[in-house]
């Protein structure tokens, strides 16, 4: 039962990683994928969805600092 419980819960993780990555593809962020691979070689003990977090700031604050200039 405990096994079941796990396998279902990391499977619910897969999907929630796929549909959170996808959503932040549709910001149209280039590269996202070798941004991820990057954060992840940094921070070996990173999650992917932690190593998102990390390329969101930082093209919000590339972003902010675009509009600053502009």
């Amino acid at each position: 039962r405990d096994l079941h419980r796990l396998i279902r819960r990391q499977r619910q993780m897969c999907i929630r990683d796929r549909v959170i990555k996808e959503f932040v593809q549709s910001f149209g962020i280039k590269g996202l994928d070798a941004k991820i691979q990057r954060v992840l070689q940094q921070n070996p003990n990173m999650t992917e969805i932690q190593a998102i977090k990390i390329i969101m700031l930082e093209e919000i604050c590339a972003s902010k600092a675009e509009l600053k200039v502009a």
